[in-house]
């Protein structure tokens, strides 16, 4: 099948058939002409079970659609079981017959419609296009039950009289071929990055399905055995293995949760049998699920200061029993698990001594509290009679991994440290070989914008992900520029960089002088603007540290970079 990338058809209907004129045989589809659709007929089928249809011979194109029942549809004497939310298409010249099951009653959407292109020329006449080789035999559409809907709603509203309505046919009729033009290019896009890397993505999205080895392969497009070999070299253990981790790391994750029943977990993430499920995860793990839940919610686990050690506490599966949580400054996290942590405390900024949160802290008598290193010593005295403390060290280059294995040994959880650890490397694996050549060693300049100024701006996360695991330069330049102080626009453009990164504080004065400054000539002048190469990040996650961060600036970075190519 040859899908063609770049088509997406536009919505337009045709004003009047005489303007239709037939193209020569052979013409195929060109992305450079706009596309219509006619819609001629519709008819909904139906069928008594055991009962068929006379074979109808196709002078233009056909989708049929199964809206219920089930049966087979033959094309040309090639037979296909019908199944919810598939679109059969048939091509002018093909027959096209349906068969009922016995016992099973059959009804089905049959469109027949037309496919033309306006020439690139002077002349404003269609021509039908009749070899649209990016059709396939058939493509299944989503959510489920929507394509018979959609049937439904072209067949009332093309038989009513309303003229009206029956133009609102002839849109929802593209909007159906639209549909099926998006799944293409969602099915046949991955496999330019790399057989394998399909193979793993669609392992990522349907890891709680049941997948063989033989099937991934076939996604690959290899044999299962070099698809085994290859698997395991590319990325340092095998595809069943990749599947088990991420079926494990997602039930780690429904545990934390009270609600959720061990069977009902086991099923969520692809194991029917719940025994065999415990007995999988005990290997893995050491402990049974049971003992895993039972040690998470009896340990109360508090953090004081610095609400980005909730980064820290995550990677290990653990919900704290107390952490600072506000809606502006720890949004991820309370969106993620802010009502799975029993006690909220406060969010403060710039004073290590918080007497809400220390009185706080006495009521529910934690067990462990986590902290930064950097606090004053006597308020880790304070904390250190209340609970134990474990500090996490100062920000420097990849402290972060260190923060991690010494808060996991700590608590008795180094396995988990490392498994994440692991993951994590080989996500830096596979976000440094989907960034192209051109993009790998692109001079970036991070910049932050505090109102009406612009500085230069840097962290240790930035520093680590982007520099470091990404593998970005830094432009010589930058070596001469003082952080605190602003720089001008044309100070900017002489760093004679390839991307910008950029925040911009979210008040009210920045965001005003950030909106003028998007419209002035200065400002769209830059070369950096006009190539659209300034892409503008969030605070969250870009202004914390902490090994959750890492990885959503990791991921985040990548998308960024691959849409902006600095060739």
């Amino acid at each position: 099948m040859t899908i063609n990338q770049g088509f997406i058809p536009r919505i337009t209907c045709c004003k009047n058939a005489d303007m239709v004129q037939e193209a020569p045989v052979g013409d195929a589809f060109s992305p450079d002409r706009d596309i219509t659709v006619r819609l001629w007929s519709t008819a909904m089928i139906k069928l008594r079970a055991g009962e068929q249809c006379e074979g109808q011979l196709n002078t233009s194109y056909a989708v049929a659609v199964l809206l219920y029942g089930a049966g087979t549809l033959l094309r040309d004497q090639m037979a296909a079981r019908l199944k919810q939310d598939q679109v059969y298409v048939a091509k002018p010249g093909s027959t096209l017959q349906l068969i009922a099951d016995e016992g099973e009653e059959l009804a089905v959407a049959v469109l027949r419609w037309s496919l033309y292109h306006e020439p690139f020329h002077a002349s404003r006449q269609l021509q039908e296009v009749e070899e649209a080789d990016w059709l396939p035999g058939q493509v299944e559409l989503e959510p489920s039950g929507a394509i018979a809907e959609q049937c439904r709603n072209i067949i009332e509203h093309h038989r009513d009289v309303d003229p009206l309505l029956r133009w609102h046919a002839q849109v929802e009729m593209q909007e159906l071929l639209l549909g099926v033009a998006q799944a293409i290019r969602q099915l046949e896009q991955p496999v330019s990055t790399g057989s394998l890397e399909h193979a793993r993505t669609y392992i990522e999205q349907h890891f709680h399905e049941e997948l063989t080895t033989d099937h991934l392969a076939r996604i690959a497009e290899l044999s299962p055995k070099y698809f085994v070999d290859s698997f395991k070299k590319e990325y340092g253990l095998s595809a069943i293995t990749y599947i088990t981790e991420l079926r494990m790391a997602r039930a780690k994750q429904l545990m934390l949760r009270s609600d959720k029943l061990l069977r009902d977990i086991a099923h969520e993430v692809g194991y029917e049998d719940e025994f065999y499920f415990s007995r999988k995860f005990k290997k893995m793990h050491g402990s049974s699920p049971s003992q895993f839940m039972r040690r998470r919610r009896c340990r109360k686990i508090a953090i004081y200061g610095c609400h980005s050690i909730i980064g820290y506490v995550l990677p290990l599966h653990i919900i704290p029993f107390a952490a600072p949580m506000h809606p502006k400054w720890t949004g991820y996290y309370m969106e993620r698990i802010g009502v799975d942590i029993p006690y909220h405390l406060h969010v403060y900024h710039g004073t290590d001594y918080q007497p809400d949160n220390i009185e706080q802290l006495i009521r529910i008598r934690p067990d462990v509290i986590v902290c930064r290193s950097t606090l004053k010593r006597t308020v880790k005295e304070r904390l250190g009679a209340l609970a134990q403390v474990i500090e996490l060290p100062e920000f420097k280059n990849n402290s972060w991994r260190c923060g991690l294995m010494a808060l996991a040994e700590a608590l008795g959880e180094t396995a988990e440290a490392e498994r994440w650890l692991q993951a994590y490397d080989r996500k830096v694996k596979k976000c440094r070989s989907s960034l192209s050549s051109c993009r790998q060693g692109a001079t970036i300049v991070c910049l932050r914008m505090h109102k009406r100024e612009l500085f230069l701006y840097t962290n240790q996360g930035i520093e680590d992900v982007v520099y470091g695991d990404l593998g970005m330069v830094k432009p010589d330049a930058l070596r001469s520029y003082d952080l605190e102080q602003p720089i001008t626009l044309q100070q900017l453009e002489k760093l004679d960089c390839d991307l910008a990164l950029l925040l911009v504080r979210q008040e009210t004065e920045t965001l005003e002088h950030w909106s003028r400054l998007q419209r002035s000539s200065e400002w769209l002048s830059l070369d950096l603007v006009r190539k659209e190469r300034v892409l503008q990040v969030s605070s969250s996650p870009w202004r914390e540290y902490s090994p959750e961060a890492m990885l959503r600036m990791l991921e985040q970075a990548t998308v960024l970079l691959s849409g902006k190519c600095p060739c």
